[in-house]
């Protein structure tokens, strides 16, 4: 019947007319193109299906999908990059050149496909990467087989770690801790937009997971059980200035605001020099408030070796305060906004 010039059928009748009948250079058959031949299977491409071959030489089952051979078109632009034997089948990689979309299928021992280990997707997921070490090869092309892992931070007792796009929180001590979720399923990068978590430390019954929006400024702190679920927030999003954040920083034992303090930062020294306000007949002290000039006398109270005393002056702009031995005490009443008369 009328059909292709590269399949098997018509290409095995060239040998019989001695002719090369469809113009491939090859009389007959062509010899498989080994698209891979890493582990103990190898994945060939022969006339225009698949064969998973043994490495050790034979020749294996053709790849099928719903009872018919796997053409190199029946998918579009998904073609099968990588083959390996597994328990009662094989696994097949499949890559989209044009979107970068990855999916692994599932077969029997005869090849044909049964369901899907991966489903479409892209490249840089813990699903995706874990499987790359059963089939021997860097199927996303990352230059890692497996999982790729950084640390994003290590202080304190527990690491954060970013592994393929998820996040473990890690013993600092060894060993692999729980993966974060959300809603029952693994935090991936990007799924809360600018947000990215900074720190993680356990905390009595889960973690404490701290969050920052390098777009705004703005800080969350999750909460979560031991199994790394999400189950509320120490800290709603808000700015870094908060005493609220700054107190969290201590458990974190980091400095996540990035003000250069772990923790709430202390209060500012009072200047020693402080003002004088006249009102009428009496003055407040305050500190750092300009004085008014006044042209008439007024009466001002004068400290001197710890007694005070009263008489009058003229217009002046200022009154220092001696702060020396015990008229501290009097100074900072007097600073609390005690207004004094005579």
């Amino acid at each position: 019947m009328p059909g292709s010039g590269n399949d098997a059928a018509f290409e095995n009748l060239e040998n019989s007319f001695s002719q090369d009948l469809n113009g491939n250079g090859v009389i007959g058959r062509p010899p498989p193109v080994v698209i891979e031949a890493v582990g103990s299977t190898e994945l060939d491409f022969f006339g225009n299906y698949y064969l998973l071959d043994p490495i050790g030489g034979g020749i294996g089952p053709a790849l099928t999908y719903q009872g018919s051979v796997v053409t190199w078109v029946k998918f579009g632009n998904y073609t099968p990059i990588g083959a390996e034997a597994v328990t009662n089948g094989y696994e097949v990689a499949w890559k989209n050149a044009t979107t970068g979309q990855y999916s692994v299928w599932i077969t029997d021992a005869s090849g044909n496909y049964t369901g899907n280990l991966y489903m479409p997707g892209p490249g840089n997921t813990t699903a995706l990467e874990t499987l790359e070490a059963s089939f021997h090869q860097d199927l996303n092309g990352d230059g890692t087989i497996g999982v790729v892992q950084s640390v994003i931070e290590a202080i304190g007792t527990t690491a954060l770690v970013l592994s393929g796009n998820n996040y473990l929180l890690n013993p600092i001590a060894g060993g692999t801790g729980p993966v974060l979720n959300y809603e029952g399923a693994a935090v991936t990068v990007g799924q809360f937009g600018g947000y990215t978590p900074i720190g993680v430390e356990a905390v009595s019954g889960g973690y404490e997971v701290a969050w920052k929006n390098a777009a705004t400024g703005q800080y969350s702190v999750w909460s979560t059980d031991t199994s790394g679920n999400y189950r509320g927030n120490f800290y709603m999003p808000g700015p870094g200035n908060t005493t609220a954040l700054q107190n969290l920083e201590t458990g974190f034992h980091q400095d996540l605001n990035g003000d250069g303090i772990i923790g709430v930062p202390p209060a500012q020294s009072i200047t020693p020099q402080q003002v004088a306000t006249i009102t009428g007949q009496s003055f407040a002290l305050g500190a750092g408030v300009a004085a008014q000039s006044k042209s008439e006398s007024f009466d001002f109270l004068q400290l001197s070796n710890g007694h005070a005393e009263s008489g009058p002056a003229e217009s002046t702009s200022e009154l220092i305060l001696d702060l020396s031995e015990h008229q501290a005490a009097l100074y900072q009443e007097l600073l609390t906004g005690f207004i004094l008369h005579h």
